[in-house]
């Protein structure tokens, strides 16, 4: 399918899902070993239509979608097959997150062939950031934890798991889960997972301020991966050069003040002898100055400042995320399944996004509605024809 600009029906989307690598994927991850039912391949189905159709996925949500007649149609499956919402609660524990995590990947690749993310002068930006799920330290036994001990217990009283991802403005591109105690600041999981990202040369990463090592700064420029963050207002630099005079340059909300070459400090004082730009800009609304850092030699100033006010766009789609695919609930306790849940999450919001954007829809939630109803008409049109009759015939099932 060639890039699209307007006008995609759900089951153009539904048919670019790589369900060809199911059965590839599971004998690579042996997801299936030892297994007699609830495979791989009907666990994905389950939980991405879990998923779609419900506005807070549960165990016991999953247990009535597979027991359903639509699911078991969807999926193939012989009707009056059941299961037990405690048996789904097992095989969250202890089904192979490698093997979604193959399927989140299989399926960005296949969709980033087709659709391409936004682009700032002919750039793909690639926004990071990182949230956190919180749960009762007594049904999350696993996660980092932050702040004082329940004082009656001198335990902590709340968990959290944190998810770090990738997004180019239209799809998830990457995604790590952390959950131990040393990755409580973003220093480390943002800068573990921008490193490990495969940037392309006309990629530029874009971070907020919870990545301020200059050590990182050095190591992406080291990798060659162009970046653009903010850092807190400070005089712990010197100036090399001046990259340009700026002082008549301004947007509709900046008016900027300086763009030089620098040494940056470290935290204890230390010059790190790797050059960055350091753009100084003033806030028309509030007189904030603001400093932007990069490590770009061609992009223009307000280029980088735009770039940066597109990192905003994450923060969208964490609430998205959020609202209306479940992810500020965990219908699973275990680490396992949380991650399972994740990336099953994460390839629903790509369906999502896309059909919200190629069909002009506005707002998530609706977009997500008339997604799931386009599927309802698919599967009736479908059921319609193996019974012998014309879905044509009828404007009600016109596909969507």
């Amino acid at each position: 399918m060639a890039t699209k600009t307007k006008g995609i029906k759900a089951k153009e989307l539904l048919a670019l899902l790589p369900l060809e690598t199911l059965d590839l994927k599971a004998v690579q991850t042996q997801v299936d070993r030892n297994v007699k039912k609830l495979f791989g391949r009907e666990m994905f189905l389950l939980l991405l239509m879990s998923v779609l159709e419900s506005e807070r996925v549960s165990l016991r949500v999953m247990e009535d979608l597979y027991n359903s007649r639509k699911f078991q149609f969807f999926a193939g499956e012989s009707v009056g097959r059941k299961t037990k919402f405690t048996s789904l609660s097992d095989r969250l524990i202890n089904i192979k997150a490698e093997f979604f995590e193959e399927l989140f990947k299989a399926t960005y690749h296949v969709l980033s062939r087709n659709f391409k993310g936004e682009q700032i002068k002919k750039h793909s930006i690639i926004r990071f950031d990182s949230t956190s799920i919180c749960a009762s330290a007594k049904l999350l036994h696993e996660g980092m934890v932050n702040g004082s001990p329940n004082t009656k217990s001198n335990e902590y009283a709340i968990r959290q798991i944190k998810f770090t991802i990738g997004f180019d403005g239209l799809l998830p591109t990457a995604v790590n889960v952390y959950s131990q105690q040393k990755h409580l600041g973003e220093d480390i999981t943002l800068g573990e997972t921008i490193l490990a990202y495969g940037a392309s040369e006309k990629s530029v990463v874009v971070f907020d301020r919870g990545l301020k090592k200059r050590i990182t700064f050095g190591e992406l420029t080291k990798q060659g991966k162009l970046f653009v963050t903010r850092i807190n207002p400070t005089k712990s630099y010197q100036v090399i050069s001046t990259y340009q005079e700026i002082k008549t340059i301004q947007s509709e909300s900046l008016e900027l003040i300086s763009d030089q070459w620098v040494y940056l400090f470290h935290k204890d004082k230390i010059k790190f002898k790797v050059p960055f730009r350091l753009i100084q800009a003033k806030s028309k609304q509030d007189g904030q100055v603001m400093f932007f850092v990069t490590n770009s030699k061609e992009l223009d100033t307000l280029t980088i400042t735009e770039i940066y006010k597109s990192r905003w766009e994450i923060e969208v789609f964490f609430r998205f995320l959020k609202q209306e695919l479940n992810l500020k609930h965990f219908a699973s306790f275990s680490l396992n399944g949380i991650k399972v849940l994740l990336y099953i999450q994460l390839i629903a919001s790509m369906l999502i996004m896309l059909y919200k954007k190629f069909n002009n829809i506005d707002g998530y939630k609706r977009a997500k509605i008339r997604f799931v109803q386009a599927i309802d008409i698919e599967i009736t049109r479908f059921i319609v024809e193996i019974c012998g009759g014309d879905p044509n015939k009828t404007p009600y099932l016109n596909s969507t």
